[in-house]
């Protein structure tokens, strides 16, 4: 509040010109009325306030986003994406993303990773998305839930392990997982036994 702070053990106070920004997804008058949100921190934070809808609500925006994040990946990774295949981009706009912006970030990190070189394809995204977006999803098998969420992990890793001709050390490093955690779930998911060379 005043501009200044005193660093752990220093004695003299520093100044600092900062600001905070704060992200949520409540809302938090709502909050702080029913006691859930401290009412002091609110009016501290409560300065300027920017209403984000939902990706859902603003689908010309995923095209945007998707190129954006398909262009950091592919910078990262140093992998040679292009863009997008048309059915592929139709799914993604197509799609209801619960999870908002950083849900298709992962799914685009997912093609860069496991994809080909060229444009993005049906194959490249998960398991999940692959059935048709919102019109198709009610026609899919229903599986126990935890079986279901196996799934999309097995051939990921399984995709993983393709992509990097079975170096297990590589394949731990795509997923940014350790050997040990990957040698678990090669064993939990029997890839051991995958022809790893298709």
């Amino acid at each position: 509040q005043e501009g200044e702070f005193l660093p752990v053990g220093g004695r003299q106070p520093s100044r600092v010109n900062i600001r905070f920004i704060a992200a949520t997804h409540k809302r938090l008058a709502d909050e702080v009325k029913a006691g859930r949100f401290r009412q002091d921190l609110y009016f501290r934070l409560n300065i300027v306030n920017l209403d984000i809808p939902p990706l859902r609500a603003r689908r010309s925006d995923i095209a945007l986003l998707a190129n954006l994040f398909l262009e950091r990946c592919t910078k990262r990774m140093g992998k040679e994406v292009q863009g997008f295949a048309r059915e592929t981009m139709n799914l993604l706009t197509r799609h209801e993303w619960p999870g908002n912006v950083r849900e298709l970030e992962n799914v685009v990190e997912h093609a860069v990773v496991l994809g080909r070189r060229g444009l993005v394809g049906m194959d490249d995204l998960p398991p999940r998305y692959r059935v048709g977006g919102r019109e198709d999803g009610d026609r899919t098998v229903v599986r126990p839930l935890k079986e279901a969420m196996e799934l999309p992990e097995r051939e990921y890793i399984l995709r993983a392990l393709r992509l990097s001709g079975g170096n297990r050390q590589r394949t731990a490093e795509l997923l940014c997982v350790n050997r040990t955690t990957l040698f678990n779930k090669m064993k939990k998911y029997d890839l051991f036994s995958e022809d790893i060379d298709e």
